[in-house]
């Protein structure tokens, strides 16, 4: 079962959002800022992030470069979800290697599930192939006399 960490300092964002992936399947633990989200990361070991931007005391870029500067969660997937439409937090999210932005008055369930399905398919594509590295092979030939 895959695991989603839902940061949002807004309950009634939240907990919905939270009860409707577990519907779906996925096992979601919730946070309600990012002050401790390395903390909260380590707990959860979630496979994706759904991450707001708009929080007191931390907003979602500072988390954001928080999980991207730690090497332990450094490729976890992170879609923001947020009702900023500033294009400065946009680029700024892209920048940091935000999987996807998505606006809070704009999304449907059945498009955020699409896309963390997306993001969940590549981040396990990518972890195999670094797990794995391809090695050229040497040819016979290479060794010096």
């Amino acid at each position: 079962m895959k695991s989603i960490l839902v940061v949002d300092d807004e309950p009634i964002c939240r907990e919905p959002l939270a009860e409707a992936l577990r519907f779906r399947g996925y096992r979601v633990t919730v946070a309600a800022g990012g002050t401790d989200i390395l903390q909260a990361m380590e707990q959860a070991k979630p496979d994706l992030v759904l991450l707001d931007i708009l929080m007191p005391r931390v907003e979602g870029i500072s988390v954001l470069e928080r999980i991207r500067s730690d090497i332990r969660f450094k490729h976890v997937p992170v879609i923001l979800l947020t009702n900023v439409t500033d294009r400065s937090f946009v680029m700024q999210a892209h920048a940091l290697g935000a999987a996807a932005y998505m606006l809070k008055s704009e999304f449907s369930m059945d498009d955020l599930v699409r896309r963390i399905e997306d993001q969940l398919s590549a981040s396990a594509v990518l972890q195999a192939t670094n797990a794995h590295p391809v090695v050229a092979p040497t040819s016979k030939n290479s060794n010096p006399s």
